[in-house]
């Protein structure tokens, strides 16, 4: 499903699903444009269009990402405890039910971060043990960066399961500060190299008919933070931006209730704990100038997920049964009515509500249940 709406977005050159990736230098050096110059160069040398390797990007770094999440979760001895997160519309659907905003670069770091997680969780289990991964991300991340600055703020959750994995004392410490020293270098030049209207025409000047006919991502680069501010401004003032996210947060929160020892374990870890906090509180600060509220609860959720998949199950994990055990001992009409009623809880936490990216004022009718409604005549 997720490679069929990428496909779809290709045909027809979404400007913010396939705009975000077309960002290049060719206006100069600026914030987003490495992996655009990247898809631009491709571009030129094989014939096919900027839009088709954006595609591919989706196709390449979903891939990764499901790829280490599945494996991460056939360690699992009992899903219980994760089954209302898989079913919801945030951790792996997410991209689906609020299709625009899904398939930006932060699927980038979904897969480093999957990929990082599992390592880890394969060292506790007993495999071989690869110290080399996180050096491999850290090399990689200022990249990640130039290509999209909101990537900084959530490098603690990496940052987190080097800690996790390796341990705190001083060595640890400052071979981390020297991982993380070029991606802080990195944000910094993105944050100094703004942008502006000329890179904006430059790069759609570059793309010439290929580039996106709407105003998308490659416009949002003409605009300063005082413009974003303004934005989230209005959001809050006319749209109730506030008490719709609390509302999305809290549903949000009903999944991690069996998942809430896991939680647990991790925030057991104090450095990786603060890591963590950091990162929301860096993501609450992002709020501030950029109205993209959904996506960044959906990553720090999904980012929790991922994070707490790299540590073992504990006992009370293993216990968790979500009351089946106890329906099982009921008459058999109880236990009719309990599998009804259970389904019926699952169907609905799955579809009956999503988390708009933003700009979306219905909590209700996401991407998919529009067009699930609309297939079965109801919409």
């Amino acid at each position: 499903m997720t490679l069929y709406v990428s496909y779809r977005q290709y045909m027809a050159n979404d400007e913010w699903t396939i705009g975000d990736w077309l960002i290049n230098y060719e206006g100069g050096f600026a914030r987003r444009g490495l992996y655009g110059q990247f898809i631009l160069e491709a571009s030129k040398l094989t014939g096919y269009t900027p839009a088709f390797f954006a595609m591919c990007s989706h196709w390449f770094f979903y891939s990764i990402f499901f790829f280490f999440s599945t494996r991460l979760l056939l360690k699992e001895q009992n899903l219980f405890s994760t089954l209302l997160l898989l079913i919801s519309p945030f951790i792996f659907t997410f991209q689906i039910h609020a299709t625009l905003g899904g398939f930006r670069k932060e699927i980038i770091y979904l897969a480093a971060l999957s990929y990082i997680s599992f390592t880890v969780r394969s060292s506790l289990q007993g495999s071989d043990r690869n110290s080399k991964a996180f050096i491999i991300v850290a090399a990689l991340y200022p990249l990640m960066i130039l290509s999209h600055e909101m990537l900084a703020f959530f490098l603690p959750y990496i940052m987190a399961l080097y800690f996790i994995y390796h341990g705190v004392d001083k060595a640890r410490i400052i071979q981390a500060k020297l991982l993380v020293l070029p991606s802080v270098i990195a944000f910094v030049f993105a944050y100094l190299y703004q942008g502006g209207p000329e890179f904006v025409s430059a790069i759609k000047s570059s793309l010439g008919s290929q580039a996106p006919i709407k105003k998308g991502a490659i416009d949002w680069i003409g605009h300063d933070t005082h413009f974003g501010t303004n934005q989230v401004i209005n959001a809050i003032q006319n749209h109730s931006y506030l008490p719709r996210y609390f509302w999305y947060s809290s549903l949000a929160l009903i999944a991690f209730i069996p998942f809430r020892h896991r939680v647990a374990q991790v925030l057991s870890y104090k450095l990786p704990a603060l890591l963590i906090f950091l990162s929301i509180l860096s993501s609450i600060a992002l709020s501030a100038v950029a109205i993209d509220w959904g996506r960044f609860l959906y990553l720090n959720l999904l980012s929790l997920f991922i994070v707490c998949l790299a540590l073992e199950q504990s006992p009370k994990d293993l216990n968790i049964t979500l009351g089946i055990e106890g329906l099982l001992e009921k008459p058999v009409a109880l236990i009719f009515l309990g599998t009804l009623a259970g389904i019926a809880f699952l169907v609905l936490y799955g579809v009956g509500w999503y988390i708009p990216h933003c700009c979306e004022w219905s909590p209700y009718q996401s991407d998919l249940t529009r067009k699930l409604l609309t297939s079965l005549g109801l919409n």
